[in-house]
């Protein structure tokens, strides 16, 4: 899965990007039920000169039966001079349940 911010580089000023990003739900169904992937927000520091990172969440398991659940992690905000690339602002996944 990969998320794009595009960096705006200055000759002489250096910066420190956050990124904040969020998880939700696709189904509405899934919307009402415990949360099965943790966390589902959080910020992402890029130290200057780096413009890529990693997000990293975790599948929690639980007893429910469960139809397979589909999230998408979203790139919110950026704070420290660089814009969210809208074309690759989001990133889906699936929980498959066997």
């Amino acid at each position: 899965m990969t998320l794009t911010v595009e960096t705006c580089y200055s000759l002489v000023l250096c910066y420190i990007m956050k990124v904040h990003w969020e998880v939700e739900a696709l189904d509405a169904a899934m919307s009402q039920s415990s949360h099965d992937v943790l966390p589902t927000s959080g910020s992402l520091v890029l130290e200057n000169g780096v413009s890529n990172g990693q997000i990293t969440t975790s599948i929690v398991a639980d007893d429910l039966s469960e139809l397979n659940e589909r999230f998408v992690v979203r790139l919110v905000s950026v704070d420290g001079g660089a814009d969210i690339d809208t074309a690759h602002q989001t990133s889906s996944f699936t929980i498959r349940h066997v």
